[in-house]
């Protein structure tokens, strides 16, 4: 019962964090997201990627809810690059209504790369409605990892 316990109080800590502070594990260094935000339904970003070869793809795939869709695709373009480092920077912006988490595919030289990989995505918090009262303002954004909550079977086996 005390480790029940434990594991409870530390996922209501882990669910009262802001996600974006901990570090993702990636799948690749070839690919990863500089920024990114959802507003008025446009999810908008830029992305770094390796210069390996001149012809590649950028896409960010994002689910809505739950529920991913070969639709749900949004194309990155070059803005500028590549550095000194080798990396260039893509940018995205468009529609994405509903859109809860995303990634990153990276298509070149016959290779995909994917930022962030290993079955967890950017997570989207979305601002919760702004309430008033007695003349002060307060926005309330939530935010939940889904990929750092533990699977039911592992929450079915700690007893």
């Amino acid at each position: 019962m005390k480790f029940f316990t434990f594991i409870s109080i530390l996922g209501a800590i882990i669910l009262s964090c802001d996600a974006s502070h901990y570090l993702l594990e990636k799948r690749a260094t070839e690919v990863s997201v500089g920024s990114y935000a959802l507003t008025n339904d446009i999810l908008a970003g830029s992305i770094m990627i390796q210069n390996i070869a001149f012809a590649k793809a950028v896409t960010v795939i994002y689910a809505v809810g739950s529920t991913w869709s070969d639709n749900q695709r949004l194309s990155a373009s070059c803005s500028s690059g590549p550095a000194t480092n080798g990396y260039e920077t893509w940018t995205f912006s468009g529609t994405a209504t509903g859109a809860t988490q995303f990634y990153i595919k990276y298509d070149v030289s016959g290779t995909s790369y994917y930022d962030p990989g290993n079955d967890v995505n950017h997570q989207i918090s979305t601002p919760s409605p702004t309430k008033t009262s007695s003349g002060c303002t307060v926005t309330v954004t939530t935010t939940i990892a889904l990929g750092l909550m533990p699977r039911m079977n592992d929450v079915n086996n700690i007893y």
